[in-house]
């Protein structure tokens, strides 16, 4: 917006112009005074529209916990990471054909599966889509 208007009934005009008002560089207004055909001051206002931009960086490695049970009769406790969106993972599946109720806790066979070997490792390479 452009105002011209006389100060005092004398020859002293004052000049107020914007000159930009922008949503990405900001404000910025020049008022001027002249008199009898001379330049008396010259001032200027800017504001900057100052933005505040968030970034989310996702983190490098992604640690998990996994635990499940397989219709084979088999639980299975894991963990791994993931590298941006390639995993890996490690399972300790754990055969559970032998029952092991509350009473039979002191019973050493149900904890021979070790030697048994009953319980599996699985590797597993996993993809983020």
């Amino acid at each position: 917006p452009c105002s011209l208007f006389l100060i005092k009934e004398t020859n002293i005009f004052v000049l107020s112009i914007g000159v930009f008002n922008s949503d990405t560089l900001g404000k910025f207004d020049v008022k001027q005074k002249i008199g009898y055909n001379k330049l008396l001051s010259f001032d200027y206002t800017f504001t900057p529209i100052t933005k505040q931009i968030t970034r989310y960086r996702e983190p490098l490695f992604t640690p998990f916990v996994t635990a499940g049970y397989s219709t084979n009769q088999t639980v299975f406790l894991g963990f791994g990471s993931y590298y941006k969106n390639i995993g890996i993972e490690y399972l300790m599946n754990v055969s559970t054909n032998d029952r092991i109720w509350s009473w039979q806790v002191d019973d050493p066979i149900i904890f021979n599966r070790l030697n048994k070997n009953e319980v599996y490792h699985t590797f597993k390479l996993n993809y983020k889509f």
